[in-house]
């Protein structure tokens, strides 16, 4: 059984333009490699350029707004050295709320046509709950701010990142008795992202036309769900599939942005020539 300071890990933090993996985009990632209680290793930090406008409102949270992705590159140009940065000596990658983080890097590696990581994935929760179980609430700024690790929100994914770092060490250094990675993961649990349902497909039969509108970039017309007015017109851009449910994503031309659709909510839909 390695011992925990034998062992790689590392901690990151994603920034993005909303809350859904589906339909939302990374805008951001932060991340460092370390050894529990040794000098950071190597960081990353990059901005991304979603290729959608980032809202207002989220922009106040994170402090990322549209101009400052401008000539950033998009995602599939990020992930190759992404995926080089995480690959070296395969750590144990770390996230707060780790199903959020991880849901929007399997989105995007089934969106991108990629394989995803065999890194394990743990979430901190468990862990900072077990080293200070008198904490009102753990939020990762509650935490820091309780530690005297920080004055305030910085909300970015490199600074997300080191303090999501120093409260694990310090969680270690709390909780003497766990001291190899197996008794680490019996704690957290770890993730893979394989265990993610969110995966790129073809439609079924019925929905053919629409794969081939998203190939070759037509409007679309539907009558979907409740609503039986005039047809909504949008542009597809790509099918999933969670678990046995199908959803489109498309531009919608009524509201003006990117949404999400069930296919089995769509009754009717005809492709329009260009």
């Amino acid at each position: 059984m390695p011992l925990l300071t034998d062992t790689s890990f590392i901690a990151f933090d994603l920034e993005t333009t909303g809350m859904s993996a589906h339909m939302d985009r990374i805008v951001e990632f932060g991340a460092v490699r370390f050894r529990p209680h040794q000098e950071v290793d190597a960081i990353f930090d990059q901005l991304v350029d979603p290729e959608r406008s980032i809202p207002a409102a989220v922009s106040r949270i994170h402090g990322i707004y549209d101009r400052d992705i401008v000539g950033k590159p998009n995602i599939d140009e990020i992930l190759p050295a992404w995926n080089q940065f995480i690959e070296f000596e395969t750590p144990i990658l770390i996230a707060h709320n780790a199903s959020f983080d991880r849901g929007f890097l399997a989105a995007a590696y089934a969106l991108t046509g990629r394989d995803s990581p065999t890194n394990p994935i743990i979430c901190s929760l468990p862990l900072f709950r077990l080293a200070w179980p008198e904490f009102s609430n753990y939020k990762l700024e509650t935490i820091g701010r309780n530690l005297n690790l920080i004055d305030d929100e910085s909300h970015r994914g490199l600074a997300d990142s080191v303090l999501l770092m120093n409260c694990f060490n310090l969680a270690l250094a709390e909780l003497t008795d766990l001291k190899t990675t197996d008794q680490l993961l019996s704690v957290t649990k770890p993730f893979q992202f394989s265990d993610s349902n969110f995966s790129q497909a073809r439609p079924p039969q019925a929905f053919s036309e629409l794969q081939a509108a998203i190939e070759e970039e037509h409007l679309v017309e539907m009558e979907y769900g409740e609503y039986r007015g005039k047809p909504r017109r949008v542009t597809p851009i790509s099918i999933f599939r969670v678990k046995e449910v199908y959803y489109l994503i498309a531009h919608c031309h009524i509201d003006d942005f990117e949404k999400q659709f069930r296919l089995d909510r769509i009754h009717k839909f005809t492709v329009l020539a260009n």
